[in-house]
């Protein structure tokens, strides 16, 4: 029986789009349409060969580096996704209570856990102090949050609470300069006369999705220009951390390059390095598969609507496009066409202008580099989440299930006095679900 939506012949050769791409070695094919039919439309599929194979093609381009890796969770912390960099060697970076208490349900010790962000709440604080994880401090109030915990009992000369400062270098990353300290020297004087904190990191992160290396060379010198002051106050922090920001499906030497020849600077004992990748180990290893429900003319051209936008792929409206094209050969010439989503949003734009083949109704597309801040941070806005399958060497595996509209709702309550006759949400109803 053929698979192909239009009928006719039966597909050839499976067309496999996890394999397209130069960072993922070929993992045999994929029937897209048979997915579809199988977890349901749209659906982000993974390809484990791919994110191994990823995270190793990292590891190897800052092998001269000796690097200390740790995934970035707020990428994407689907929970199996995470235990396979786990398992390849990466530890964490968190930025929030949640996603550090996954990482411990994963089995990530707290000594390879990294804790950032902005936001953290004093009880975030002080379970990561106390379990031995690395904080790293963003800004002179956390600094002494983190003081008074560490002033607390179980905190003494026995036992130092780990901070990591992380600074902002100014100009290096402009918009990014809300993150951080500017005045370090107070933190180190602060920091010095506290015996029970060790400081043991500085950090700098220059921003996401970077096409060239400087801003790596121009924090690694800032940060050893830190490192220097702070030993002025007798503080040795061992290490540098250049967060994450790497480019996903280009070259990495470059920036192995520029970060090594700038620790050759440094004229003496390079500190250790710490690395945050999130979008260069999971962006090709991710595809969103989705269909076409709707084709029609418009005084640009031709345009389809798909039924997954931009509640799915947020990050399509706010950095570059992401490549789409048909899941399986289509015939036909191809002609600029304009892709949107089912949101009844003006923004709700896949793409525009791209070469496409005659589309109809039924047709499957394929969304690639889907893998970075598309499932962490999709929404419910309409429409209930995808499924996500791992393609492993087992098969299909369903990591994420297929929500309706009932889990959505999930966390809602309605008063007794709203229930309408024969309501779903009169308890016994609920139960019998």
């Amino acid at each position: 029986m053929s698979l192909h939506p239009r009928g006719g012949n039966p597909i050839g050769p499976m067309f496999d789009p996890l394999a397209n791409s130069p960072a993922a070695p070929q993992s045999g094919a994929l029937n897209v349409p048979a997915l579809l039919g199988r977890f349901g439309s749209p659906l982000f599929i993974v390809s484990e060969t791919a994110l191994r194979h990823g995270y190793r093609a990292f590891r190897g381009a800052f092998a001269g580096l000796r690097p200390r890796i740790a995934y970035s969770y707020k990428t994407n912390y689907l929970p199996a996704l995470c235990a396979i960099l786990h398992q390849e060697g990466a530890g964490a970076e968190v930025v929030s209570g949640m996603e550090y208490a996954l990482a411990r349900s994963l089995g990530v010790a707290p000594s390879d856990i990294v804790f950032n962000g902005p936001g953290k709440t004093r009880g975030e604080l002080s379970a990561a102090l106390r379990d031995g994880a690395l904080v790293v401090v963003d800004g002179l109030g956390e600094l002494e949050a983190a003081i008074a915990i560490a002033d607390e009992p179980g905190f003494g000369p026995q036992r130092r609470a780990r901070i990591g400062l992380r600074a902002d270098l100014g100009k290096i990353a402009a918009p990014w300069s809300r993150f951080g300290l500017r005045d370090m020297r107070r933190a180190f004087e602060r920091i010095a006369g506290k015996p029970v904190l060790s400081l043991e990191l500085l950090h700098h992160h220059a921003g996401t999705d970077h096409r060239d290396p400087e801003p790596y060379r121009a924090a690694v010198r800032g940060l050893l220009g830190l490192k220097r002051e702070a030993a002025e106050f007798g503080l040795r922090p061992g290490a540098i951390d250049l967060g994450g920001g790497f480019p996903a499906a280009l070259p990495l030497a470059p920036f192995a390059e520029a970060i090594a020849e700038a620790l050759a600077e440094s004229g003496g004992e390079a500190p250790a390095l710490v690395l945050e990748p999130g979008r260069a180990l999971v962006d090709t290893a991710v595809r969103l598969a989705c269909t076409v429900v709707a084709a029609k003319e418009m005084a640009s051209g031709p345009a389809v609507v798909t039924d997954a936008g931009i509640n799915f792929l947020p990050q399509m409206g706010r950095s570059a496009p992401r490549p789409l094209a048909p899941a399986e050969p289509l015939p036909g010439v191809l002609v600029p066409t304009a892709v949107f989503g089912p949101l009844c949003m003006p923004e709700d734009r896949l793409a525009e202008n791209i070469l496409l083949p005659p589309l109809r109704p039924g047709d499957p597309l394929i969304v690639y580099e889907a893998g970075a801040y598309t499932l962490s941070q999709a929404t419910e806005f309409t429409a209930p989440r995808p499924a996500v399958v791992l393609i492993g060497p087992d098969g299909p595996e369903i990591i994420r299930r297929r929500q309706d509209w009932r889990d959505v709702m999930a966390p809602c309550e309605l008063p007794a006095r709203l229930f309408p006759a024969d309501s779903e949400w009169r308890p016994e109803t609920r139960n019998r679900r």
